[in-house]
């Protein structure tokens, strides 16, 4: 594995880059995009393991940290839904000038999935395929279950005004949702984007959602039958496991994303 820095002077990015690890492989690339807050920390054993598997199976693999998070430069409260998405451009950028691959895979986890696919759409045939594991749907349903956390860390002894799931300006488990952050992900419509899928892209799904049957009426709809949805019971990368202080690494989960890349 190589740690790099990547990006401009004012977004300097931060990111590992690692090989095949077999000799001789084929020049392909996949590029793994993070969730967001409390996501993204919890996330991080089963990216980072995703990331060695698909390196096995003979791919080129990049993860890396969007500007604001992580070891990349800025704060917390500059991260931007748009911002993160130039991040993506310039991640695939940097990944197909290191590997010498034409074309990338782009997996993404939560809310990583659905900036994933937004810079697919623009992207076009730079995108070789779209994994989406876990996308957010509507960022709606988003900003409630962020809301709910919100409120559930707060201190008993020392009260706060209370939380409204769409105006942001609150922490997440020491992340802030910024009114700004919270304005775009109001705005998130992943269903919009059906029609424009990748022709290969599969989505796997963990925990039952409500925008889940909205996201498969639209796929019929769409007449988008290449598109396939799997549910996979497992526990959640992204959520706190008891006796962890993790999430835990689904390796089910992990499994099939490496088969379907591969």
């Amino acid at each position: 594995m190589t740690p790099l820095y990547f990006g401009s002077a004012k977004r300097r990015l931060f990111g590992v880059y690692a090989p095949p690890r077999a000799a001789g492989a084929t020049a392909s690339a996949a590029l793994l995009c993070y969730p967001w807050g409390q996501e993204y920390l919890r996330a991080h054993r089963s990216m980072r393991q995703l990331a060695n598997m698909l390196r096995c199976a003979g791919r080129h693999v990049m993860r890396f940290d969007y500007f604001g998070s992580g070891d990349s430069a800025g704060d917390s409260a500059d991260v931007t839904l748009r911002g993160c998405e130039e991040d993506i451009e310039m991640a695939m950028e940097e990944l197909l000038d290191t590997s010498g691959a034409t074309r990338v895979v782009l997996i993404g986890l939560r809310l990583g999935a659905t900036l994933a696919t937004r810079v697919a759409v623009r992207k076009g045939k730079a995108v070789e395929a779209l994994m989406l594991w876990e996308p957010v749907v509507t960022g709606s349903e988003y900003l409630e279950e962020a809301a709910a956390l919100a409120r559930l860390s707060k201190c008993a002894s020392h009260p706060r005004p209370p939380i409204d799931a769409t105006a942001g300006g609150y922490d997440v488990l020491g992340f802030p949702l910024t009114k700004a952050l919270a304005d775009e992900i109001r705005a998130v419509d992943l269903l919009q984007f059906v029609p424009s899928f990748p022709k290969r892209t599969k989505l796997i799904t963990s925990a039952p959602r409500a925008s889940h049957a909205e996201l498969r009426a639209c796929l019929d709809q769409a007449a988008r039958t290449d598109v396939a949805i799997e549910h996979i019971e497992s526990l959640f990368a992204w959520q706190q496991q008891q006796g962890l202080g993790a999430g835990a690494v689904p390796t089910k989960v992990l499994d099939a994303i490496v088969e379907w890349v591969s």
